[in-house]
């Protein structure tokens, strides 16, 4: 017996005969998603929905375009969601190629329409600015991959000069803005989602990209996750704000076959951000309606995502990075030609700063090292406070892989902490001074985000916090080395230069190198368990040979407490 007379069993409905058979080709015949689907059938009749749900997703990684499987997980959320059941059935009859089964998917999503389903196609807003091959790829894989009833395409053309915009013209399933002069980004984009047909979600996808099979149904399926998500964006190969994969692949084919091993159904797949990359940016309308459209004053481009992020968050939107919903992006076709790059970026994070008050760039971008010193299997319920905790990037990071872990926060910075607010357990004020809302002996994990520094008595704060931390706890400290060579051969220049030395940053009161951080810790009845140095360039290489020698007798020929960029500390409680 083979999977296919299982599904004969099941079709008589002979379901203890057919978990029997299944239960004996287990481990004896190949899987496949016809095993899928009969084990996913039996499960539902057993009433394990959530086995059933194992089987279909199991069943799309070995075959994401089974239009059946798509049927199953449609069942499978109309208790739970009904938008994305709706989305699953739609998606079926992409898929399918059988006319009376497409009868009855047709009928279901009739059905869930009926039922009060609210989901709207999407709008994907394209800004054309020549690359004309690539903007051709960028239209037909979406037409291969996403079904023609879920999308309108809305390509915004700044002036091309190499024959793409006459070819969107011939294209009958596009609507096309043809602008005589390059508006940038932002203002392309504009035109595009005040074109799109006004109930439609926006999608504002770069032209650069190719779009895997699924990729664009699991968007949709994070924008409909709940009533308050505002914007859902996928992972790529080439992209910031930790929405790279770290799978490197030699050609193009080889990250379009991975895209469609990920793009698959995914029991955690969302990481909470407070900003998405716009290289691809699905927004859902009403959302885009309250907080607005880009911002024109970035000009042609850059920060204008951080920017509308922002604005999404302070309207009690949230944001997911879909991490099963991967976008293949070439990068850097537009800006990345032009040598003053660099000039725009740094001008348009100066731009950002003087509207919101606060850099983007410190708040977003954590650094993660310090997490390879939590110890726990990925299932446990541990519970983590941060104190410098930002926007709540690190916690977000924390309570992806840690997905049944509880996160709290502390941001001294009132309009930072607001964006991780009722989202990340952010909570503003100064871990000096504040009232500290949390339960004795209830943290496993307490972490310092090099904070220590901007503190008038570091020592106090431990000890504040100290009562906090279960007995079997751990304390996580990064701070940074003040015997940094480059603060160093600053002081021996006459300057105690605060710009460009992390060091040495404005906000911060203390300072510490390698034997300020040991007392410390006895000072505060810690003991260290690891304390780790981290370097990110060799500054001393670059050095004259004479300068290396001398700074090496001032540090008693121990270079590497030079070199050391940040701490990374482990303590537990004496």
């Amino acid at each position: 017996m083979d999977w296919t007379d299982i599904i004969t069993l099941i079709n008589e409905g002979k379901w203890e005969q057919a978990r029997q058979e299944i239960d004996g080709l287990k481990g004896i015949a190949a899987w496949n998603d016809t095993a899928a689907i009969a084990e996913a059938s039996v499960c539902q009749y057993e009433n394990d929905e959530e086995g059933a749900y194992d089987c279909i997703a199991e069943g799309l990684k070995y075959n994401c375009r089974n239009y059946e499987l798509y049927v199953m997980l449609g069942n499978y959320y109309l208790s739970r969601n009904i938008n994305q059941a709706y989305l699953c059935y739609e998606n079926a009859m992409f898929y399918c190629e059988e006319e009376e089964d497409g009868q009855y998917i047709r009928q279901c999503l009739k059905d869930v329409r009926n039922q009060g389903s609210m989901v709207m196609p999407v709008s994907i807003v394209i800004v054309s600015y020549n690359n004309c091959q690539m903007m051709q790829n960028c239209i037909q894989f979406i037409r291969d991959t996403a079904p023609r009833s879920a999308y309108e395409l809305v390509v915004v053309d700044n002036n091309s000069s190499d024959g793409i915009a006459e070819w969107l013209e011939q294209q009958s399933d596009i609507c096309l803005i043809r602008n005589m002069e390059n508006r940038g980004f932002g203002g392309g984009c504009n035109q595009g989602a005040k074109a799109a047909q006004p109930d439609n979600d926006v999608f504002f996808l770069n032209n650069d990209t190719l779009v895997p099979a699924n990729a664009i149904f699991w968007l949709r399926m994070g924008l409909y996750e709940h009533e308050q998500v505002g914007a859902v964006g996928s992972v790529s190969n080439f992209v910031g704000n930790g929405q790279q994969v770290s799978e490197t692949f030699p050609s193009v084919a080889e990250y379009l076959v991975y895209g469609e091993k990920i793009n698959v159904p995914d029991r955690n797949p969302y990481e909470r951000k407070v900003w998405l990359s716009g290289f691809g940016l699905m927004i859902k309308r009403r959302a885009l309606d309250e907080v607005g459209l880009f911002d024109l004053r970035y000009g042609k481009g850059y920060y204008e995502d951080n920017d509308i992020g922002v604005r999404l968050r302070y309207a009690g939107y949230h944001l997911l990075l879909c991490r099963n919903s991967f976008i293949f992006h070439y990068g850097s076709q537009s800006f990345g030609k032009s040598a003053e790059t660099g000039k725009k970026i740094k001008e348009n994070g100066l731009v950002f700063q003087d509207k919101w008050g606060f850099n983007i760039d410190d708040y977003t971008y954590p650094r993660l090292g310090i997490l390879s010193f939590i110890k726990q299997e990925k299932e446990a319920p541990i519970r983590v406070l941060e104190v410098g905790c930002g926007t709540g990037m690190k916690l977000s990071k924390i309570k992806y892989q840690w997905r049944n872990s509880v996160i709290k926060g502390i941001e001294s910075k009132e309009k930072v902490a607001q964006l991780g607010k009722d989202y990340l357990g952010v909570e503003w004020g100064n871990a000096e001074m504040m009232k500290l809302p949390f339960e004795n002996n209830y943290f496993d994990y307490i972490i310092f985000s090099n904070v220590l520094e901007t503190f008038h008595s570091p020592e106090y704060v431990i000890g504040r916090l100290k009562p906090y931390l279960k007995d079997s706890g751990r304390m996580l400290f990064s701070i940074y080395n003040a015997m940094h060579v480059s603060v160093v051969m600053s002081l021996l220049g006459g300057n105690f230069a605060y710009a460009g030395a992390k060091a040495l940053d404005k906000s911060h009161i203390c300072h510490f190198a390698f034997h300020d951080i040991a007392s410390m810790m006895e000072q505060c009845g810690l003991i260290i368990e690891d304390l780790q140095g981290t370097t990110e360039e060799d500054t001393m290489r670059s050095l004259p040979e004479d300068m290396r020698e001398a700074l090496g007798k001032l540090a008693a020929n121990n270079t590497e407490l030079l070199q050391v960029f940040e701490y990374l500390v482990v303590a537990k409680k004496e």
